[in-house]
């Protein structure tokens, strides 16, 4: 056991015990202590073990007991399989993955380094929304879902399960900003996927080795090389998707990501076997439902989420100045929000404010000052890139 191993299994007090290893070590002297750090080495020597062990194994803690990752400080976690490692181990003893093109090879060898196994993050309160509740209000409903599922997870002790969802709402509202929120709040992981940028389906799902420029796609990327299995993937600007040059959407592929059953056996072309998919927590975002294949809208709650009413800008203005004062932990500036300045904000969508914010404090800056001004606001920053362009498809008037 290297010398990393035992100082971990030492601090967290737990036992190691492997099935096809010789060597078991088991210490009781000291017990499991909180820090993220510790979180994050833990899960990923469990997964270098996993990787390295022909049979199942436990981590145990020193009573014997299954190891709770939530003593750490970070979420607890179950362990799930996402793909078969003896059909890897199968086409590299056949010699297929030479056969094929070096790539694969490379991608077959990583995936048993990286193991079968990843993290599945379960919930630990339901609390843990409130924050978004105060800072995001308008984004309620989504926030609604989110902690029923929540509350789901915590009845039953299973993994956190939430449904595939549609954010529909004008630019600029905060829709991106809070499905990488909610992923950090819960724990998990974060992976941002532009569709306006995708012209084919492959460049999520792989494509054939034999093909110029062929790779696993993002999405076997995300999973192999992750820590885990039910990470938030947003979906950004779905309906934006063209066609692609083989006249092929690239939505195609989430007519069976989006369903559990299918996604639970998502063939890779690359890798020409399955990986599990099912356990992605999908968030979509659109301006306009239109151009949305009705089979996708289907597969998706859709979630409208409306333009901040002036009472709930008084929480979200603040926040934002705050968490771009955050960014820079060294500056000394305040972060009062005059009523004269907030009636300048406040009729701009989160994202348009943001901007406003970072330009006025770099204006106060320059005239040696520590305190905002109405006169540092440029709205020009928003008016030349088209900040304030109405909604796509649709009007929203305001809030219920």
């Amino acid at each position: 056991m290297s010398v990393s191993t035992r100082f971990i299994s030492v601090i967290l007090g737990v036992t190691f015990s492997v099935t096809t290893f010789a060597e078991e070590v088991s210490t009781t002297s000291t017990s499991p202590k909180s820090c993220a750090d510790l979180f994050s080495s833990a899960t990923a020597l469990f997964t270098a073990f996993q990787a390295r062990a022909v049979a199942p194994f436990k981590l145990l803690d020193a009573s014997g007991k299954p190891f709770d990752f939530g003593s750490l400080g970070g979420p607890p976690i179950e362990m799930t399989k996402l793909y078969d490692l003896a059909i890897v181990h199968s086409i590299l003893a056949k010699g297929e993955g030479d056969k094929r093109v070096e790539a694969v090879t490379y991608a077959y060898k990583r995936m048993i380094e990286r193991g079968e196994m990843r993290a599945m993050i379960m919930a630990t309160k339901l609390s843990v929304l409130d924050g978004l509740y105060r800072t995001m209000p308008n984004f309620k409903p989504a926030l609604d879902i989110i902690k029923k599922s929540l509350a789901v997870s915590l009845a039953s002790g299973e993994p956190i399960v939430i449904p595939p969802m549609l954010l529909l709402g004008e630019p600029g509202v905060g829709k991106t900003h809070f499905a990488e929120e909610v992923s950090k709040i819960l724990g998990t992981s974060f992976e941002y996927i532009s569709m306006a940028d995708v012209t084919d389906g492959w460049v999520l799902t792989g494509n054939h080795p034999t093909w110029n420029g062929a790779s696993m796609g993002e999405l076997a990327q995300l999973l192999i090389e992750g820590q885990f299995a039910n990470p938030f993937v947003l979906v950004d600007e779905i309906d934006k998707a063209g066609t692609g040059p083989n006249g092929k959407s690239p939505l195609a592929p989430f007519y069976a990501l989006l369903e559990t059953r299918t996604a639970r056996n998502f063939r890779n072309e690359f890798l020409a076997m399955s990986i599990d998919a099912s356990h992605i927590n999908w968030i979509a975002t659109a301006n306009d439902l239109a151009t949305i294949p009705p089979a996708i809208r289907k597969r998706l709650l859709i979630v409208k989420i409306l333009k901040p009413t002036k009472d709930q800008m008084r929480n979200i203005v603040p926040e934002v100045m705050l968490a771009e004062l955050a960014k820079k932990p060294k500056l000394k500036f305040s972060p009062e929000i005059s009523d004269d300045l907030f009636e300048i904000l406040w009729t701009h969508p989160p994202r348009d404010v943001r901007k406003l914010l970072v330009g006025a404090i770099g204006n106060a800056v320059l005239d040696t000052r520590t305190q905002l001004l109405p006169k540092d606001i440029d709205l020009t920053a928003i008016e030349n890139d088209g900040g304030n362009r109405p909604g796509i498809g649709f009007v929203l008037e305001g809030n219920p």
